[in-house]
């Protein structure tokens, strides 16, 4: 599947923090395909993992690449071929497309990679997180303290 066809198909089916069985389920089923191996974390992520060419036996330096996967409580109001056929849930925030991108990486590195070389010189492995982690843990606002307040002004 080419990263586009991938994106719609999460974007269609989004699900909502620490649900995406189905969707961590796909992601392995893409996974499987390019022969990449992948284990299942926190019941509904997935981490997948490109070993370079020149990565000794036992090195564990790697480039990890991060793509949270969960949806929004939010109504899809459109009529697009892709539009979300879970009522209620939609990927408003842009989750399906980061997770696309990375999987784009993933998908050049397997189907390219070999052709321009970069696994071949690849001396660390390629590292492929998307887990479920953003949408659940709202971000506090913290007022500046100390030398990061903001200065007061008098006229």
């Amino acid at each position: 599947m080419e990263p586009v066809e991938f994106r719609r198909r999460l974007h269609a089916h989004p699900e909502l923090s620490f649900k995406e069985h189905d969707t961590a389920a796909f992601i392995e089923q893409q996974l499987d395909e390019l022969g990449i191996e992948h284990r299942r974390i926190a019941s509904t992520g997935v981490v997948a993992r490109i070993k370079g060419r020149k990565t000794p036996e036992g090195d564990r330096r790697a480039a990890v690449l991060r793509a949270d996967i969960d949806a929004l409580p939010v109504t899809e109001r459109n009529d697009c071929d892709l539009h979300s056929q879970n009522e209620g849930v939609m990927h408003a925030c842009g989750h399906d497309m980061h997770a696309a991108v990375l999987f784009g990486v993933l998908f050049s590195v397997m189907l390219y990679g070999e052709q321009i070389g970069l696994r071949l010189v690849m001396g660390f492995a390629l590292i492929f997180v998307a887990i479920v982690v953003s949408e659940t843990f709202p971000l506090k606002r913290r007022e500046p303290q100390g030398e990061d307040a903001p200065s007061q002004v008098t006229s």
